[in-house]
């Protein structure tokens, strides 16, 4: 059995593997590596020339072995430092774009629920009787407006596919 053909990221992630070591290995050569850390010289040949991903093992190993955090070896690699920063600055707002996005309908497209988000984004300042609308009645609107929008986009689309 083949192995699975290899993406635009997979691509990009061994570039990026390739050129961190070079960086931070810089002034050894593979066998002084191989000898630091026990990788054998054919596997860090694949890393270095990027016929292969480095896996998180050795990926550790290298890291351990030149003190430096994993995640400036390996991009896919994050630090808790990173995942707290990034989780101090989620808000309610970001979940309720996930669960818009994992709701959208079958035939609908990214650019669809990106064009939703713009619609829904561009009516932020929503108020009642002279007040603003709190947060969680502001979602109530937007899920309205989230089913009126994915109604009338099914009809358009509909409309078009007869036209052809």
């Amino acid at each position: 059995m083949g192995r699975n053909e290899l993406t635009p990221f997979d691509f990009q992630i061994r570039e990026q593997i390739s050129n961190n070591l070079k960086k931070i290995t810089y002034g050894k050569t593979q066998a002084q590596i191989s000898q630091m850390t026990g990788i054998p010289i054919s596997t860090l040949s694949g890393y270095f020339a990027k016929r292969s991903t480095i896996n998180q093992v050795n990926a550790h190993k290298i890291a351990k072995a030149f003190n430096v955090h994993i995640s400036e070896i390996d991009p896919r690699a994050v630090s808790l430092k990173q995942l707290n920063d990034w989780d101090s600055q989620l808000t309610p707002s970001h979940f309720d774009k996930v669960k818009r996005l994992e709701s959208k309908p079958g035939w609908a497209t990214d650019q669809d629920v990106l064009d939703l988000e713009e619609m829904l984004e561009s009516n932020v300042s929503m108020a009642f009787g002279g007040e603003e609308l709190t947060y969680d009645d502001k979602e109530k609107v937007k899920n309205v407006l989230t089913g009126i929008f994915w109604e009338r986009l099914e009809k358009k689309k509909k409309k078009k596919e007869k036209e052809k």
